[in-house]
């Protein structure tokens, strides 16, 4: 190695135990910069016990990482980035650079060359030799990180003279995480007796004083067996003079008190139990096998039944009037167990008036106890107990959320609801995932819980999950108990959550959104505003007030819903300006003179014009939606009847060759076709009510539709279905069928019509003319209408679901095998609203108060993949008289009158 070398390695060598030292200072600033920001929220609002563990973890997880993160620098610390500081420090000619430069390079020697880098390294060896010990060191970073240290520390120096007694403690509680340090508070208690004692079966009475400041009313006395065991609370009395009491009656364990008023407790004292002979009195403990985990129970005999595990040791400390000189014990097996011998325990006294007796549990038996004096003789009647043994039963694992099979976005969060019980006490419990395509994965989602119950409820997040539409994610939990011989292991059922798209998710709401909930969310907002104009027309603000503070929450919560039909985004946008202009009224209305209100007024009836405009355009919609309702019907109706031809044909066909063998499943076809002819007779004169109810302006639809009604009723579709099921009845399935296939081909020919509302059955297309900006919405709807009865179609009595559908249609009415799965994704506002349009489904709402929907209880579901028909408006210039044709035109626009529609795919 030579000179040039040498002197950058001692540079290197001293740049890096800067950087350590600005490492360790650093560190030791933002770590305890964060330790006082702890200090500060325990301060404000205490952390409880159970949590300053799981702070202090973090904190220290923290301050790792910071380390890390300062000592970076110091690891990338190569030759290079040494002669770079070297010649930051030297001058700007940068001779260590060039050096180092020059020392690497490769090519081949000449005089010259070998001349000129050994003067190049004897230059940067020189210049590094010259350096000064301070030279050598990174005083801008070491400077910086000493007056952050020194500002942290001024900072703490400031709290500590601020309040002192506070930042003792608060460190305590912070750095001593399993130590028991109370909150800070400015009280002081102090507890009499310090070191409380009572005799067993005695009352203990226990005082505080409590300095410092004021008492705040309630002050309590908390009381636990130990820190592991569930607290109790009773109120103190008051004694005056900041003094307060409780007795603690019958004490007969020994266990933790502390006296606490407000968010100040003071520190738990033990109260111990001396044990006090008495004649003839019996105390039993139960020591539990060691896998139970469970403690010591000890009572007195007759207070409580002896029940234990097997394997569990015995203690029964007998007490008598007079001096023992031993004791026995004889266990008598059950009657189911005659066959084993009694076995006996004896036990020898010290002399004493006191005699323990101990055995192992391995039975149900009958226990008898019996005494001798030192004299020898034996007590006059001996005692008697009964021991039960106790089962040891595995856990018990139920998963309520997600159950079955779930239906969820990739940014939505699902409820994850386990519940396990266990008799004696749980191991660890783990959650166990599994994504189709790759390995399980499990989560502990709880270590040595010891507790018989433990009941986990926290949100799945998908984001995080990294989950894709299509996937399918399958849950269970698993628990473990302490049992040794392994039997303790117990699963919940399997629940699995398929991954869907946005656009799926839409479709699940449309699907859902019955014709008056869709009206009601185009009402709402005009309703809204009526109560405010009505409110502010009293001239009473109060009312006014409230009125708005609920407009402007409902109208903010519609304006953040999610959308699921392209008419929705016009309620957003005026939900939007509502929310704005409540808002503003109210902060207007405090001081409002008689002008302002007037101003106001007017505002308000602008508003009402527009909402108003939007109520009637829902209303419009429902209008239109109540008669593609029942195209929609007659789709399904269509598939059910194409299900039930194909089942009567294969029927027949085995009836004609000889078999015999289902010949029986006539009588089931035959209900299924008074289903279709029932449901036929009521959709006729439905599809003629709503053809009727058409407003002025959807005169083409009004036409189309009752020549749909009339074409249906001149069809001989009934008359097909009738003779049908009067050849059920006489048994004869080829003329069932026959006529059940003239009914089918009566519906194909109505299906595969001119007419236009028979055209949209067909393709989910919207054919007749409506206002602009109409026919996306009323095609969303229609898919959503033809979607639910996919699955709910059908009549009661059906044993098959929807039929097919055209395969090319691409609009199917097939039925989904998951329509009762629950849903989550983006949240959705629910409207009051009879499920016309969904079938006999509770409503998920009332008017007017929108709540989210994606909750189990309201959920339905939808196909992994769905296709979605979007269709342009098709309007045939022929059915449009000559004079209008041109106007036409120009309000629908040129691409609007071809009669051509596009399909594409939703996106996975």
């Amino acid at each position: 190695m030579n000179t040039f070398d040498s002197a950058l390695s001692r540079f290197a060598a001293r740049w890096r135990r800067g950087l350590l030292l600005v490492a360790l200072l650093m560190t030791a600033a933002m770590g305890w910069l964060l330790l006082i920001l702890l200090g500060v929220f325990d301060y404000v609002a205490p952390l409880s016990d159970a949590v300053r563990p799981v702070v202090f973890l973090a904190w220290s997880s923290v301050v790792v990482l910071l380390a890390l993160s300062w000592l970076l620098p110091l690891f990338r610390l190569n030759r290079q980035a040494a002669a770079l500081h070297a010649d930051e420090t030297l001058s700007e000619r940068r001779p260590v650079t060039t050096a180092l430069e020059v020392s690497q390079q490769q090519e081949e020697p000449t005089p010259l060359r070998t001349f000129l880098i050994e003067k190049a390294l004897w230059q940067g060896g020189k210049e590094l030799t010259a350096l000064k010990f301070p030279a050598t060191l990174p005083w801008r970073s070491i400077r910086k990180a000493v007056w952050i240290s020194f500002a942290v520390l001024l900072f703490f120096v400031g709290l500590c003279v601020m309040n002192f007694d506070a930042v003792k403690t608060i460190a305590a509680r912070l750095l001593h995480p399993h130590a028991d340090v109370p909150p800070y508070s400015p009280l002081k208690f102090e507890v009499t007796p310090s070191q409380p004692k009572v005799v067993y079966g005695s009352d203990a009475e226990l005082e505080v004083r409590i300095t410092g400041g004021p008492v705040p009313e309630g002050v309590v006395l908390l009381t636990r067996e130990d820190e592991s065991a569930p607290q109790s609370e009773s109120g103190a009395f008051a004694m005056g003079g900041g003094r307060f009491g409780q007795r603690l009656q019958r004490v007969t364990q020994p266990l933790q008190v502390a006296f606490a008023t407000g968010g100040a407790r003071s520190p738990w004292l033990t109260v111990d139990v001396m044990r006090q002979p008495r004649v003839e009195s019996v105390m039993l403990k139960i020591i539990p096998p060691a896998y139970s985990r469970r403690p010591a129970r000890e009572f007195a005999l007759g207070t409580s039944e002896l029940v234990a595990l097997a394997g569990s040791e015995i203690e029964a400390r007998v007490t008598s009037n007079r001096p023992l000189s031993g004791g026995e014990v004889t266990l008598t097996p059950a009657r189911s167990l005659t066959r084993e011998k009694p076995e006996t325990v004896v036990a020898r006294a010290s002399g004493g008036k006191e005699v323990v007796l101990r055995w192992k549990v391995k039975s149900p038996c009958l226990v008898h106890l019996d005494l001798k004096d030192i004299t020898g003789a034996s007590s006059a009647a001996p005692v008697e107990l009964e021991q039960k043994m106790l089962p040891d039963n595995p856990p018990i694992v139920s998963m309520e959320s997600p159950a079955g099979v779930t239906l969820a976005t990739p940014e939505s969060e699902v409820p994850l609801k386990v519940e396990v019980e266990d008799d004696l006490g749980l191991a660890r419990i783990d959650l166990v995932r599994k994504l189709t395509g790759f390995r399980d994965r499990g989560r502990r989602l709880t270590e040595d819980a010891e507790e018989q119950a433990f009941a986990v409820d926290e949100k799945l997040q998908m984001k995080t999950l990294g989950v894709e539409p299509g996937q399918m994610l399958e849950l269970h939990a698993e628990a473990h108990d302490h049992n040794p011989s392994l039997m303790g292991i117990a699963s919940s059922s399997v629940g699995r959550i398929q991954i869907i798209s946005t656009e799926d998710y839409a479709n699940v709401m449309r699907a859902r959104t019955s014709l008056q909930e869709f009206q009601a969310r185009f009402s709402a907002l005009n309703e809204a505003v009526e109560q405010v104009r009505e409110a502010l027309a009293k001239e009473d603000r109060a009312a006014a007030q409230k009125a708005m503070e609920q407009a402007q929450k409902l109208a903010e919560a519609m304006a953040k819903d999610f959308q699921a039909f392209d008419a929705e985004k016009q309620v957003s946008e005026e939900a939007q300006k509502i929310a704005q202009t409540m808002q503003d009224m109210q902060q207007r209305l405090a001081n409002a003179s008689k002008e302002d209100i007037e101003k106001m007024k007017q505002e308000l009836g602008e508003a009402a014009k527009r909402t108003d405009e939007i109520k009637k355009k829902g209303q419009e919609f429902a209008e239109i939606g109540r008669v593609l309702e029942m195209a929609a019907e007659f789709k399904a109706m269509h598939a059910q009847q194409q299900q039930l031809t194909k089942q009567l044909e294969e029927l027949a066909r085995q009836i004609m060759l000889g078999d015999m063998r289902n010949a029986a499943r006539l009588d089931k076809l035959a209900r299924q076709q008074q289903a279709v002819l029932d449901r036929w007779k009521e959709w006729l004169p439905e599809l003629r009510a709503a053809a009727e109810a058409l407003p002025a302006d959807q005169a083409d639809l009004k036409k189309e539709a009752l020549d749909f009604a009339n074409a249906a009723e001149n069809a001989g579709i009934q008359r097909s279905m009738e003779t049908a099921m009067q050849q059920a009845k006489k048994d004869n399935t080829p003329n069932t069928f026959v006529n059940s296939q003239l009914a089918l081909v009566g519906m194909d020919t109505l299906m595969n019509s001119d007419n236009k509302l028979c055209k949209s059955c067909k393709n989910g297309g919207i054919h007749f003319m409506t206002k602009e900006g109409m026919s996306d919405t009323l095609a969303q709807m229609l898919a959503g209408m033809c979607k639910r009865r996919g699955s709910k179609g059908k009549q009661p009595g059906q044993g098959s679901s929807g039929g097919d559908g055209d395969s090319g249609d691409g609009f199917s009415t097939e039925g989904d095998p998951m329509m009762n799965a629950p849903v989550y994704g983006p949240d959705r506002m629910a409207f009051g609203g009879d499920s016309s349009m969904r079938g006999n489904h509770n409503s998920r709402g009332r008017s007017g108060q929108g709540k989210p929907v994606v909750t189990p209880q309201h959920a339905d579901t939808i196909s992994s993949t769905t296709v979605r028909t979007e269709a342009k408006r098709q309007i045939s210039l022929r059915d449009v008289p000559e004079r209008y044709r041109e106007a036409v035109r120009k309000f629908y626009g040129e691409e609007a009158v071809l009669e051509t529609s596009s399909s594409k795919e939703a996106k996975p």
